[in-house]
């Protein structure tokens, strides 16, 4: 995966969303905020439905790929905030978009 800088988002979101900024790191989630990941290991979705509903389980090719947790997304979440003193006191006109690492383009937006 292509990791981003935060110049390179900036860029981005300055070519891509005239008149947004990206939202300063003081203002997201720490990461000490996040709770850590537990040890714990809980059983597959179809076997719990198997187990207790009677649900015969999906073959392999019906559940689709499995996806490897540790590898890293090749999109980004990120929040962006108007660059007018007028909007930006207004925490309402924040928004998130998620840009593609790869290819350097917003590929969604909220609202």
């Amino acid at each position: 995966m292509a990791r981003l800088s935060d110049d390179d988002l900036e860029r981005i979101i300055a070519e891509q969303m005239p008149g947004y900024t990206v939202v300063s790191r003081g203002d997201r989630v720490k990461p000490e905020a996040v709770p850590p990941e537990t040890d714990g290991v809980a059983a597959d979705i179809h076997e719990l439905r198997e187990r207790y509903l009677d649900e015969p389980a999906p073959d392999a090719a019906a559940r689709g790929p499995e996806l490897d947790p540790g590898a890293e997304a090749d999109e980004l979440i990120v929040t962006v905030g108007p660059t007018q003193a007028a909007d930006a006191i207004n925490p309402d006109t924040r928004k998130q978009v998620i840009v593609s690492a790869s290819t350097g383009q917003i590929i969604g937006s909220q609202g």
